[in-house]
């Protein structure tokens, strides 16, 4: 188990949460729409849904982890893990037949791969943590 994290129950799926983190919803279907850098090439690759799974809750909490996270690489690595980890749960849990798990498990996989670049590490995770150093700064 990762040191900053429990597991928390939302909606009948065990998620990996950071300890600390306020959750405002109870539903998986309630989380907003938040996959994705927000624009280019990574948002295309890393949509809300997987063959009509909302997985959002699981880029939520990767968006919190995230910002909680130090700026290092093996922080970025963790989070990327976990992230993984919530949504193949998430998948396993609200996927009613095997065919269809196992074509999100994959899609899961390519989202994972795709946060999971130097690409993500320099151009999300450590703009992020650039910006949150100037604020402490500035």
């Amino acid at each position: 188990m990762y040191a900053n994290h429990s597991i928390r129950a939302i909606d009948g799926v065990p998620l990996i949460v950071r300890k600390g983190i306020h959750i405002p919803w109870d539903k998986l279907e309630d989380f907003p729409n938040c996959c994705g850098p927000g624009n280019g090439l990574l948002n295309l690759l890393v949509p809300e849904t997987m063959y009509l799974l909302k997985v959002s809750a699981a880029c939520w909490l990767h968006d919190k982890d995230f910002e909680f996270a130090e700026p290092n690489w093996g922080e970025f690595k963790e989070v990327n893990e976990i992230f993984r980890t919530n949504m193949r749960s998430i998948i396993i849990f609200k996927s009613k037949y095997k065919w269809l798990m196992q074509l999100r498990l994959w899609r899961a996989d390519k989202y994972y791969a795709a946060v999971s670049t130097k690409l993500a590490f320099y151009h999300a995770f450590w703009e992020l943590k650039e910006k949150q150093i100037d604020m402490m700064v500035g």
